[in-house]
């Protein structure tokens, strides 16, 4: 029988004696007492009555309520109410006699909360046996009451969890059917990360759940009708897991074992993870002169909730591009150091190391630059620093600017000797040392005797001889970096110079790129009449 469903009993009485009955003094409705036979039923535990069914015999009598808690024969002909009597009876006043039968029948409604076991009722017939009042029982009858299972598991929902730690969340579990039933418990995840595992324990977190009936699965354990109990499922998070598909649902469910195996399932609900992470910083430029070693102060900060160790990289591009060790033009090698305020110490490293979680160290960069390339020239150098752990990395740029170097050099100094009213020649070297064009370079010449008279030509053929294809220059125009050309300094004696007069001439050179780039060359061009 299951809970809600409906119980018909039927009473049969006979008189076995030879003699008829009678009955007994009751009262109905509040009248005076009269003298019935009184068939009554206590309505049994755990259910309700319904109606009375068919027609009582013998003909005459009448159906009554007891109302609870009244006097043993106080009847009432109306239906008080659910929960306001406990039993329900047929008088008759008919005397019944030997051999006579009757019969009376009711209908209950198992209740829906009854719970596994007998349903038991037995009803009781009063009467007169001629020597006074008395009573006979009937037999007892017994009806089982079915197992409904039924059960609830609730949701459960953390806010945030690390990454590579053990995350909990807590399941109430309540046995909503009408007797003892365990419930095997399992979870299917969603969209944890994958490497994500799953595991059960009781409410003290600590205590595994077991497999209490041998069917390979934790369960529950026997749980009474409305009991609850908490479980804890807990998910392990890979070392590697980031925030991307937050939030993380899994389904937890929790079946009967008992037929016909109804179930419930829960929502677990992990609204963020904490993943690895890195952060670096490095300044937005630099720049250094050619052939030269410069310093680049970086920071690595492990942002992750465990500790890390970042592989240190750098590379001429950026993004998908980025290809460990390519180096970016101007640079000639880069190599990292631990950094104390600034300054590079101990041998090169490749790795910062294990770094706790939240805290940060200082990297130098010591980056070469090569001995060559253009004044003012930039590159891009990215640098990365990345977990092989976990694969949590940054990558940074810094914009590289090759310093501008000016120089100019006027080589070969000579002395010559001439006659009074003749001239004599120099052959000079003008070379660029910088690393950037020089688009007009001033010439002037003075003499230290008055009358000499010094001029400057370009020697187109370099073969130190003044031909017509050597103009009278006063400057030289975008000489490249590096480039060099040739002059001729040719110095006129005058007719009145006395034999023996030296005349040193001083040659000084000037590039209008930049006004404070004087470059004196004293050369010693000295002159003399011989």
């Amino acid at each position: 029988m299951n809970p809600n469903g409906t119980l018909d009993y039927t009473i049969n009485y006979t008189n076995v004696g030879v003699t008829s009955t009678t009955g007994v003094a009751v009262t109905i409705n509040g009248g005076a007492s009269v003298d019935r036979h009184v068939v009554r039923d206590l309505i049994p535990t755990n259910t309700t009555f319904t109606s009375f069914l068919g027609t009582p015999t013998p003909a005459g009598g009448q159906t009554v309520f007891h109302v609870t808690n009244a006097g043993e024969h106080v009847y009432v002909t109306a239906n008080p109410g659910a929960g306001l009597f406990d039993a329900v009876a047929y008088l008759f006043s008919t005397a019944l006699t030997g051999g006579q039968s009757g019969v009376f029948s009711l209908q209950v409604t198992v209740n829906g909360t009854a719970q596994v076991g007998n349903i038991t009722n037995t009803a009781v017939m009063h009467f007169n046996n001629g020597l006074g009042a008395t009573s006979q029982s009937s037999n007892t009858t017994v009806s089982s009451v079915n197992l409904i299972p039924s059960v609830t598991i609730g949701d459960s929902t953390v806010a945030t969890g690390n990454a590579g730690s053990v995350v909990s969340f807590t399941n109430l579990v309540t046995n909503n059917g009408n007797g003892a039933d365990r419930f095997n418990i399992t979870v299917v995840n969603g969209n944890f990360p994958s490497g994500t595992t799953f595991s059960f324990f009781n409410a003290d977190g600590v205590t595994p759940l077991l497999d209490t009936n041998g069917d390979g699965i934790p369960d529950t354990g026997s749980m009474n009708a409305a009991a609850t109990l908490d479980i804890v499922m807990k998910a392990a998070i890979p070392a590697n897991a980031s925030n991307t598909g937050a939030p993380f649902n899994a389904t937890v469910t929790a079946l009967s074992v008992a037929s016909p195996f109804p179930s419930d399932t829960g929502t677990e609900t992990l609204s963020a993870i904490v993943g690895p992470g890195v952060d670096l910083t490095v300044p937005a430029t630099f720049s250094g002169d050619p052939g030269t070693t410069v310093s680049v102060v970086l920071n690595v900060h492990n942002t992750g909730p465990n500790p890390d160790s970042f592989n240190l990289q750098f590379s001429n591009a950026g993004g998908g591009s980025f290809s460990p060790g390519l180096l970016p033009s101007n640079m000639t090698a880069i190599q990292f150091f631990q950094g104390s305020s600034g300054s590079p110490t101990g041998a090169p490293l490749t790795s910062t190391g294990q770094l706790p979680a939240g805290t940060s160290t200082e990297i130098i960069a010591r980056v070469t630059i090569s001995t060559t390339g253009a004044g003012g020239a930039t590159s891009t150098l990215f640098i990365r620093a990345v977990s092989v752990a976990s694969g949590a990395l940054d990558t940074e740029s810094t914009l590289f600017t090759l310093n501008t170097i000016r120089g100019i050099t006027l080589l070969q100094n000579q002395n010559g000797q001439a006659s009074a009213g003749s001239a004599t020649t120099y052959s000079h070297v003008l070379k660029n040392v910088g690393n950037v064009t020089e688009s007009q370079i001033n010439l002037a010449a003075t003499n230290s005797q008055p009358g000499f008279l010094t001029t400057i030509y370009l020697d187109n053929g370099g073969d130190g001889l003044i031909n017509g294809a050597d103009a009278v220059i006063t400057s030289v125009t975008n000489l490249a970096a590096g480039a060099s050309t040739f002059l001729i300094i040719r110095v006129a004696v005058p007719s009145s110079a006395a034999n023996g007069a030296v005349d040193s001439g001083q040659h000084d050179l000037c590039s209008q790129l930049n006004e404070s780039d004087w470059i004196p060359t004293p050369p010693n061009l000295d002159g003399w009449i011989g």
